[in-house]
């Protein structure tokens, strides 16, 4: 160790011995040339006795070429004492000389003096020059390395844009080879684009004039036709030189992103602005001298500045800083407010320097203007806690992590899409690799490769597997957040959950399925047409028109489908839809096979949020059947106004302008005693009807004008002699631009069927209540039935052909049973109703104890509300004593209450049972907190079938008979029952008044009536269809093969169709005497078919009689149903006795 130290201090004594001897040698150099010259000087002295310094000149200069100007200085010195001392004598004594001597001296003084000055300035120029040529050569070599590195690229070019040389960098930008330059097929003009050419002449005329271009971006067009982005500066390589270099830097990476691309730009700006700093020189705060951009930086012109104080140009805060730092000395860089002249502030960075100006100790200042720096400052500070924000917002998924696939965090959003916690992150249970399914993991290394490539992985969809099992669809980005060397990569992930996206994108897929399905099932043209007039939808009926795919037509212009002569007709009615008009217009179009057809089109604009139309709906309807329909009508309406002249039919004509009569049939005063003058004074029609009809039928006749081309009616109106007849009006409506211009049509006597019809009417509706009731309770009793079924049938499915464990095997047992005893509830409930329908309900009564009985009832509903942890509270009175009654039935009353009651109480509730003795009656009270009992509902919530929600949607089971029966028990022991309830959500209580019998009597009976049977059809004399002919509309096929089964079982000859178009086409071949048609049927329903039957002359069928035969079957239904133009209505299901019986009625057989 010691050794070592002792060779350091030898090497450190050399070094400094060295610079000794190295610093000592010029003034030697002085001495040894004084001497020299002094010698020859004196060997020449009679040469030189003129001119005795001449040889001391040439001293000094060797001496200041050689060492500067300290040894000339001393070479100075040296010859002035050598030449005074031996050749310029004294005049009297050793120290006086003769004044010339002393001028010659003073000038040999002066020149030497001027001669070692002009020596040092050549030798430090020298000096300069050598550390110039030295920093030419490394700043050549670091600019040969920069080319040669191919980090940008670099271009030597002449004026006239002929590449010369480039590096490899630049030819791979552009795609060309090192040959391809050398053979001069490489020009920068021929790369540039047209729409950039002006914007590089420009740079050519600015390098021209300032010798250099600030950068600017452009594109080149590289061999292969690509194009890519650069940034391009230029400057001459010398003033007069005709060369110029460009360095190209490629822009591609930096375009892909228009986000990274505003940063970078504004980077490039601010660091661009941020260079540009303001130097000032100043003594203690008085500027001495400023650069420009100093200058400018305050708003000043120079010479305004000069002269003023420092402090001026800071607030005043900011002045105390400045000046503590002059008085220090402090070198290092300080922040300040600036002052500018217009008095606004900014903020500037100092770095402070002392040195010397102008023989003056100065400080030299470099004022940089950071006023951006700090507003980006704030703006990043702000930017991050936005971006915080928007993490801990949870609008998307936000996750960190690493290539190792380990999340070392993760927001709400995203845990709760992955179904993870805080904690599972905290204990590393969060991974990429887990929590991606196998088919996506190649999707995810790729993704990997990206990042680690580009610094960010392109969004793309994939799936996560959650905790439990289950799979989330997401969309997936992530991007490189650090890549510093020794610290491992980081990665930020985007996920956003798309469940929700695809649910609407698979309903999306359907409904476009669907709309496309029902625009291809209607027999009219759809299209839709965007603004410039080209297809973007067409239906299966354009195909069959103009026998091209729709998938060819899409994007077409409606010129090329319709062609130039059809185009030229639409195309005023296309521009009018197009302002935002709906157009409707009719036409002719002809088929492929040449055929006019008749048209009528609609367009409807559609427009979108600005009030712009985006495009148009068309719609085309063929209406050649219907024009040709039209004019067959106009030529028969003649001949039929003259035919019903001679029929018990009033024929009539209206002005649908005025409302007053045109036309009325002579037959007027036969029917109605009424001559035809008097009709046509105002308003005698209306003045005519029934007080009872008057109003409807004059607003339905009105209301049905406007809407409708064809209806019927039946109404009542008063006869000159104060007779009521019942009229059946058909109404036709002729249109002119879709408004009512003329009504024409017949008033049909119909007193004597309406008089028959009104007795069946009051029949029916006697049995309508009952009939709809008992349909309600069969689907009930279905549903109710079913629903124990279906879980025993289940089960025993299951245990009959699986082998189960048995926990399991008891379950399904213990659900049999369950559900056995639910099903036997359910049948022991209808057979009670049925008994005491028949009045064969009877009691075993006997003396018993009440008190036990509720009890026992109590103890059967204890398990069901244990499971909706409801408390049954009882307060019983031990008076009760000993009552007469069926210890069964009345168990089977508490029973039914406390069931109703647990159903319908939410879970935690509370019901409460009381039984006492009030005077001579005992009352049991049943009181709840459930679902309380509707005010509407509660007169008849002990009526048979009935239920308050009788809904297929309803939320409690049941058939509706347990209050029903429970009244019959109640009554058939002498007691009553009622029920009280606030209303919806306030509870209901049930009480029941039992009479305490003073005698006991055996054996009592039912005192219930025999209620009637319904009485069918006499089978003494059966009915005869024989040679009936009988048409069936039905779109079941089920109930289509049943009607005529039993219309053909009386003799009738029966044909069945689906629909009513069907049923016009079989009218006019079959013939038949009696329809019987349903009601709701697709596309047309039996109102529209009874409507087009109506319509038509009745050898053609327009005088069939009809029944109307649906389960459409409230009062509402049947009076729409008859004035429709069906003779009768008769409700599903109907019995086929019945059935037989009107359909012999309506063809006469009766």
């Amino acid at each position: 160790m010691w050794q070592n130290s002792l060779q350091l201090a030898a090497s450190s004594g050399d070094a400094t011995l060295k610079g000794i001897i190295l610093r000592l040698v010029p003034y030697a150099v002085a001495v040894l040339a004084v001497g020299t010259a002094l010698l020859l000087t004196i060997l020449l002295q009679p040469l030189l006795s003129q001119t005795i310094f001449l040889l001391f000149f040439a001293a000094v200069a060797v001496s200041a070429w050689y060492g500067g100007m300290k040894p000339g200085l001393l070479a100075t010195a040296l010859a002035t004492i050598a030449a005074t001392y031996f050749f310029i004598p004294s005049v009297s004594s050793p120290l006086i000389y003769p004044v010339d001597s002393i001028l010659r001296l003073g000038l040999f003084v002066l020149v030497t003096t001027l001669i070692s000055w002009l020596n040092s300035q050549l030798r430090n120029a020298k000096h300069c020059l050598e550390k110039s040529m030295q920093k030419l050569q490394a700043s050549e070599a670091r600019f040969r390395r920069l080319a040669e590195s191919n980090i940008i690229g670099v271009v030597v070019a002449d004026m006239n844009e002929a590449i010369i040389e480039a590096n490899d960098a630049f030819l791979t930008m552009v795609g060309y080879t090192r040959e391809e330059l050398l053979s001069g097929r490489v020009r920068s003009r021929d790369m540039t684009p047209p729409e950039y050419q002006e914007i590089s002449d420009r740079a050519i005329v600015e390098l021209r004039n300032q010798g250099v271009i600030q950068p600017f971006e452009k594109e080149y067009i590289r061999k292969d036709g690509n194009r890519v982005p650069i940034l391009l500066g230029s400057a001459l390589l010398e003033n007069e030189s005709e060369e110029i270099i460009s360095f190209v830097l490629d822009l591609s990476t930096i375009k892909q992103t228009e986000n990274a691309l505003r940063e970078s730009q504004s980077r490039f700006f601010a660091l661009a602005d941020a260079t540009i700093e303001g130097v000032v020189i100043h003594d203690n705060g008085k500027i001495l001298d400023v650069n420009p951009a100093f200058a400018k930086m305050f708003g000043y012109e120079i010479d305004e500045v000069i002269g003023m104080l420092a402090t001026d140009l800071l607030i005043p805060e900011s002045q105390k800083l400045f000046l503590e730092n002059i008085h220090s000395g402090y070198e290092k860089a300080y922040e300040v407010t600036g002052l500018r002249k217009d008095k606004t502030t900014f903020s500037l960075e100092v770095f402070s320097k002392n040195s010397v100006y102008q023989g003056h100790h100065v400080r030299v200042c470099a004022w940089r203007n950071i006023t951006e720096r700090k507003q980006a400052e704030a703006a990043i500070i702000k930017s991050e806690k936005r971006f915080r924000r928007l993490v801990e917002s949870n609008i998307f998924g936000v996750a960190f992590a690493n290539f190792n696939g380990g999340i070392h965090y993760a927001n709400e959003y995203f845990l709760n899409m992955a179904g993870y916690t805080f904690a599972d992150v905290v204990a590393g249970e969060l991974h990429w690799n887990v929590m991606t399914p196998a088919e996506y993991l190649t999707l995810a290394a790729y993704a990997a490769e990206e990042l680690r490539k580009n610094g960010v992985a392109t969004p793309f969809e994939k799936e996560y597997i959650r905790k439990d099992g289950s799979r989330v669809p997401i969309l997936f980005g992530a991007a490189l957040l650090q890549d510093s060397e020794g610290e491992q990569e980081e990665i930020i992930a985007f996920c956003l959950d798309l469940t929700a996206r695809k649910k609407v994108e698979a309903a999306l897929r359907q409904s476009e399925e669907q709309l496309r399905l029902i625009t291809n099932a209607v027999p009219v043209f759809i299209s839709y047409v965007d603004a410039q007039q080209r297809y973007r939808f067409n239906n299966k009926k354009y195909e069959e028109w103009y026998g091209i795919k729709a998938s060819e037509v899409y994007g077409k212009h409606i010129k090329e489908i319709v062609g130039e002569s059809v185009y030229k007709a639409v195309r005023p009615y296309i521009e009018r839809v197009l302002s935002g008009e709906t157009v409707t217009y009719e036409s002719q179009i002809y088929s492929l096979d040449g055929n006019s057809h008749d048209v009528n089109i609609s367009y409807v604009p559609q427009f979108n949020q600005q009030g712009r139309v985006e495009g148009f709906v068309a719609l085309l309807n063929d209406i050649t059947e219907t024009k040709q329909a039209q004019k067959a009508l106009q030529q028969s309406e003649e001949r039929f106004r003259k035919l019903t002249e001679k029929v018990r039919v009033i024929p009539w004509e209206v002005d649908a302008t005025t409302g007053n009569f045109t036309y009325v049939g002579p037959q007027t005063m036969e029917i109605l005693g009424y001559p035809s003058t008097d009709w046509y004074a105002d308003n005698f029609w209306e003045e005519h009807i029934h007080p009872e009809d008057r109003d409807w039928a004059v607003k339905y006749c009105i209301e049905s004008s406007l809407s409708l081309d064809n209806y019927e009616f039946e109404y009542r109106m008063l006869t000159a002699d104060g007779r009521v007849v019942w009229l059946y009006d058909i109404v036709n409506v002729l249109r002119s631009q879709g408004k009512p211009q003329l009504l024409h049509g017949f008033m049909l006597d119909i007193t004597e069927r309406k008089l028959s019809e009104q007795e069946r009417e009051r029949l029916l509706a006697e049995a309508e209540a009952a009939n709809r009731m008992k349909d309600e309770f069969l689907g009930t009793l279905s549903h109710e039935l079913r629903t124990p079924l279906n879980a025993m049938l289940g089960w025993t499915q299951l245990l009959r052909n699986r082998k189960f464990d048995e926990s399991t095997t008891a379950r399904g047992l213990e659900t049999i049973n369950r559900n056995t005893k639910a099903l036997a509830q359910l049948i022991e409930d209808v057979l009670d109703v049925a008994r005491i329908i028949q009045g064969k309900l009877s009691l075993n009564l006997q003396q018993l104890e009440l008190i036990p009985v509720v009890e026992a009832a109590i103890e059967t509903v204890h398990p069901a509300a244990d499971a909706k942890e409801i408390r049954i509270e009882c307060r019983f009175d031990p008076t009760v004593g000993v009552v007469v009654g069926d210890v069964n039935r009345l168990q089977q009353i508490v029973w039914n209450l406390l069931s109703n009651a647990v159903k319908f109480t939410p879970k935690g509730g509370r019901v409460d049972v009381q039984l006492e003795r009030i005077h001579s009656h005992i009352q049991l009270r049943v009181s709840d907190t459930g679902g309380g009992i509707s005010p509407d509902f509660l007169p008849y919530v002990f009526e048979r079938f009935r239920q308050a929600d009788s809904s297929s949607t309803r939320s409690h089971g049941g058939l509706g008979l347990g209050l029903a029966i429970v009244r019959h028990l109640v009554e058939l022991h002498g007691g009553t029952v009622s029920a009280e309830s606030p209303g919806i959500g306030q509870g209901a209580t049930f009480i029941v008044n039992f009479p305490m019998r003073a005698v006991y009597v055996e054996d009592t009976k039912s005192a219930s009536s025999q209620l009637p049977i319904d009485s069918e059809i006499s089978q003494q004399n059966p009915l005869s269809l024989d040679g009936v002919r009988v048409l069936v509309v039905d779109d079941e096929q089920d109930a289509r093969q049943l009607i005529t089964t039993v219309l053909s079982q009386y003799g009738a000859q029966a044909i069945a169709v689906a629909s009513a178009a069907e049923a016009l086409v079989t009218v006019q071949q079959f013939h038949p005497d009696v329809l019987v048609s349903d009601i709701g049927m697709p596309e047309a329903d039996g109102y529209a078919l009874i409507r087009q039957l109506r319509s038509l002359p009745s050898e053609q069928g327009g005088r069939i009689p009809a029944v109307a035969l649906t389960a459409y079957a409230r009062a509402e239904e049947r009076t729409q149903a008859l004035l429709a133009g069906f003779q009768l209505h008769v409700p599903k299901p109907v019995n086929p006795a019945e059935l037989a019986a009107v359909v012999a009625n309506l063809a006469g057989r009766t």
